[in-house]
């Protein structure tokens, strides 16, 4: 069997969509620091992340790249889109459970990237022994609960006080995709 991690899925014709390297450190800051300052709605804020250097992404990468999925797509050389599945524990009875995360850049949105990289990125940490992914979206995000749903994820329900953003909490839904 080839190695996954290796593969290129290409999509369409000008979009190349393979697992996220180390040297891919700068890529991957330039795209958070554009998708945060695009939407409301990430975990890091666009001044927490502005504060992150290409060496602590690297650090991040080399340490976590062994056991998470990091999915990203290129065009053009530019990376527009990630999707990162990480286990949440090491302990034998939760590892099998998986958090999503997924960030697109605004000018490659409606191109169907963010179902590519979602579905690359489950099937990767699927074969990686992720039984369960999660995601979570704020209620706010119509479009996030739908995208979700057309993946197959179900809603496990309310996640109270999801995100603290300028000292307002914003409540969210939980999802969760079972894989086997």
């Amino acid at each position: 069997m080839p190695n996954s991690s290796l593969m290129i899925y290409n999509y369409s014709m000008d979009i190349d969509y393979r697992m996220v390297r180390v040297k891919d450190a700068d890529s991957l800051l330039d795209l958070l620091k554009t998708v945060s300052a695009e939407v409301d709605s990430l975990p890091q804020s666009p001044v927490e992340i502005a504060g992150i250097d290409r060496d602590e992404v690297e650090a991040v990468l080399a340490s976590t790249l062994r056991t998470a999925t990091f999915a990203a797509a290129f065009s053009e050389g530019r990376m527009i889109g990630m999707c990162s599945i990480v286990p949440v524990s090491k302990e034998i009875r939760r590892k099998h459970i998986g958090l999503m995360f997924i960030a697109v850049r605004s000018d490659a949105r409606g191109r169907g990237v963010s179902t590519h990289l979602a579905e690359y990125a489950i099937d990767m940490a699927h074969e990686n022994g992720i039984k369960k992914v999660m995601m979570s979206v704020i209620d706010t995000s119509e479009s996030g609960k739908e995208f979700l749903r057309s993946l197959g994820f179900i809603s496990e329900g309310k996640n109270y006080r999801s995100l603290n953003i300028d000292g307002e909490y914003l409540d969210g839904e939980r999802f969760a995709l079972l894989l086997d």
